[in-house]
């Protein structure tokens, strides 16, 4: 039954009214393109944790895989996976194909196959195939043993058979032999990057489950040196469930159609329907592939995230709709030597499409026409048109725009990962005149901010005889809510913030967003300073549903003036806290600001509250603890390529040891954990309960008090360990009692600080 299409609009309609925030979580669905998946009438719609971590997984297999990069195909007909065997010979460097498909592949080789799988329609795909394979240089295996059975069963008579004698006659194959397996394990075991959709053979039936089961062993054998792999859902997915290996390979997908489609090439409209940036790129392999592989032609760049993960960065142009917001201080790329080919207009393309600034290319060499050269550069030949395609749709390429934008433009609200919105042309606001029944109407200033009207509001506030400036919804929220939920400019939510009759300082919604995190989160610091200034503000601890201060959000935004503000104020207590939220994966403010790397915030907020003086390097996809003292020369920086030797920390987690290549001048006192002299007297006595001298403190047992925290700056000497008796002074602390000046009673009274 059709619907009507009037009917689905009103029901799209209704479904835009049960939230204000629509986040996807059903890869396995993203490939429809229901009315539930594409979210539309919502103004925010970001993808959640699995839909995330899906699309991250496919970008690598898809985007900018590490070399060799292994296809591995199976299932019953050609033509059912020809276009997702099409896009993969442009990706991979190694196609592998069983399973009855294979079949056909044997039979236009002149091999009797029997009664096994043949698709006819499929027969007349595969010289195309080989064809491709050949132009593009990938190794195409083909099964050269086969397991066969006189009936589809685990009953029936078996018989081995190979490219010489073919399928018995009245047989058919279920599963590939032991050559064939012992050539798939080598071509895996000289991967980096692993992609499989499809078993082998009839895994369900044990006599025909060795060949999948030993494709299985291999890569879970090679995932744990390092490569990564990824199972494309289905019979794939159930065959990971079967031998228990989800958690042992790098991903195991949950989307059968939604990845089959992902891995052809296709546009998923559950994917494109979204706001945040993993999602868009990943909507779009190919053009995300064109621009990491013209960023590694023009200048070969190490990763630029934070310090606590490495990992290569790809800017789009700042208004394209796969964009990332582009460097501080980005400047067009030259190339360090001539590039045969790489003509002005070329390199032009290449900047502005990557973000980096310089001039568009002139109108005499529009963005079509560049294409062609940019396929003929070396670094550039392994991709399509159709991929470098793309460029030319991205916004940037053609002339900068005549108005100029807003200044940077703010991120999205709390919990929403992702680019932040597309910055608007300067426009002029009509104030309109308000009739009496508007001023007296307590909503009105709720009613306008939701609807964006921003002549309305500004009307309000301004109106001197406008008193509902404190109205509030049921879910909390206030009228300043409501204007920076709706991205209205900041100097209309700071006309509402110090409002004489403003009086909801610490107003909080469902969600435990205070008006300073919501401030924080849209980057508006002249907002979070009012709020800070004023006399009724308590919130400065307060944390969001998923435990985020308005601290992590000032760091993500790089407004040290915040940061500075919130960490010397009298009640602030803690600043390093976890936020357990998707935006920032367990990270305190200062892992914010190092990971956006927003220097200012993260120089204010280290000389507050101290650097741990560890974290990750991300390598080959898996995250590897660091520590300082396992550093030689300078400290790990965001963007330093090292070189480390890798020590198993415990199953499966790995450190680094002898590291190499930082190039920060050494904090000796935050990073080292080394004892600072302190002047103490010694006036208490105490019992060190623990300490833990990697993570810097530990805890003093004394009689009839609570736990004394102890911190190894303080410490003068030698660092203390459990069971010793120490002296020490104590200072206030506003959670807890901190000793000042800490005296071992070991042989000499050295004094231990914290």
């Amino acid at each position: 039954v059709k619907a009507d299409a009037d009917q689905v609009k009103k029901f799209r309609a209704s479904l835009a009214k049960l939230a204000d925030i629509y986040c996807s979580d059903a890869f396995g669905t993203a490939h429809r393109a229901h009315s539930s998946m594409v979210g539309e009438g919502y103004p925010v719609k970001c993808s959640g944790f699995l839909l995330a971590k899906e699309l991250d997984y496919f970008a690598k297999v898809v985007d900018a895989p590490t070399r060799p990069v292994c296809g591995i195909l199976g299932g019953a007909k050609v033509a059912d996976k020809i276009q997702l065997i099409m896009n993969l010979l442009d990706k991979v460097d190694i196609m592998i194909i069983g399973g009855g498909m294979a079949f056909t592949f044997i039979k236009e080789a002149g091999v009797d196959i029997g009664n096994s799988l043949y698709d006819e329609e499929g027969a007349k795909l595969v010289p195309e195939i080989k064809k491709k394979a050949e132009e593009k240089g990938v190794e195409l295996i083909l099964p050269v043993d086969f397991v066969c059975s006189s009936k589809f069963g685990d009953d029936g008579e078996i018989q081995e058979g190979d490219m010489s004698t073919g399928v018995p006659e009245g047989f058919l194959g279920l599963d590939i032999g032991p050559k064939s397996i012992a050539m798939n394990d080598e071509a895996i075991k000289k991967s980096k990057t692993i992609v499989w959709n499809g078993p082998m053979g009839v895994f369900e039936m044990e006599a025909f489950e060795k060949g999948t089961k030993q494709m299985m062993e291999t890569i879970v054998a090679v995932t744990k040196e390092g490569a990564v792999s990824v199972i494309g859902g289905g019979d794939t997915a159930t065959a990971c469930k079967k031998y228990d290996t989800v958690d042992k390979v790098s991903h195991c997908s949950t989307g059968g159609g939604a990845s089959l489609e992902l891995l052809e090439g296709k546009l998923l409209p559950g994917v494109a329907a979204l706001d945040d940036s993993k999602a868009m790129a990943a909507a779009d392999p190919g053009t995300s592939a064109a621009v990491a592989a013209a960023l590694a032609l023009l200048q070969p760049q190490p990763a630029v995230v934070g310090y606590g993960a490495v990992r290569p960065v790809v800017h789009a142009a700042p208004t394209s709709p796969y964009a990332r917001a582009p460097p501080a201080a980005a400047v067009p790329v030259q190339p360090t030597g001539p590039i045969p080919g790489l003509d002005p207009a070329t390199l032009a393309a290449i900047n502005m499409a990557l973000g980096l600034g310089g001039q568009p290319a002139p109108p005499s060499a529009p963005a079509a026409s560049v294409l062609p050269a940019l396929s003929n550069l070396p670094g550039l030949q392994g991709l399509d048109l159709g991929s470098l395609a793309g460029l030319a749709n991205i916004p940037g390429l053609g002339p900068a725009p005549a108005t100029a934008p807003d200044a940077r433009p703010p991120r999205n609200p709390p919990g929403v990962i992702g680019r932040r919105p597309k910055a608007k042309a300067a426009s002029t606001v009509h104030v309109p005149n308000l009739r009496d029944e508007e001023v007296a109407n307590p909503g009105a200033l709720l009613e306008a901010a939701d609807a964006r009207d921003e002549g309305r509001c500004r009307a309000l506030v301004q109106h001197p005889s406008f008193r509902h400036i404190n109205e509030k919804l049921k879910d909390g929220r206030t009228a300043l809510h409501v204007a920076m939920l709706r991205k209205l400019p900041e100097d209309l939510c700071l006309a509402i913030a110090t409002h004489k009759d403003f009086n909801e300082t610490n107003a909080v919604d469902t969600f435990g967003y205070t008006l300073l995190i919501l401030a924080a989160s849209k980057g508006m610091s002249q907002v979070c300073n009012a709020v800070l200034d004023r006399d009724d503000f308590v919130g400065v601890n307060a944390q969001d549903k998923w435990g985020a201060t308005a601290l992590h959000w000032a760091a993500d935004q790089d407004l040290a003036d915040v940061c500075e503000k919130m960490l010397s104020h009298p009640e602030f207590v803690e600043g390093n806290r976890r936020a357990w939220s998707f935006a920032f994966e367990d990270k305190t403010a200062l892992d914010v600001a190092l990971h956006r790397n927003c220097k200012a915030a993260a120089d204010v907020i280290r000389r507050h509250v101290g650097f741990k003086g560890w974290g990750f390097i991300d390598y080959n996809g898996q995250d590897v603890f660091v520590h300082i003292r396992d550093c030689q020369g300078g400290q790990p920086a965001p963007g330093d390529m090292l070189t480390f030797d890798l020590e198993e920390s415990q199953p499966g987690k790995f450190k680094a040891k002898n590291v190499v290549g930082g190039t920060a001048e050494r904090d000796q006192d935050s990073m080292m954990g080394k004892a600072t002299p302190v002047q103490g007297t010694g006036a208490h006595t105490g019992t060190v309960k623990s300490f833990n001298a990697t993570k810097g403190f530990g805890f003093i047992c004394i009689e009839g008090a609570d736990d004394v925290f102890v911190h190894t700056k303080s410490c003068v000497g030698t660092l203390p360990n459990a069971g010793d008796v120490v002296k020490f002074d104590m200072e206030p602390s506003p959670n807890r009692l901190h000793s000042g000046a800490l005296f071992l009673g070991i042989v000499a009274m050295l004094a231990v600080g914290v």
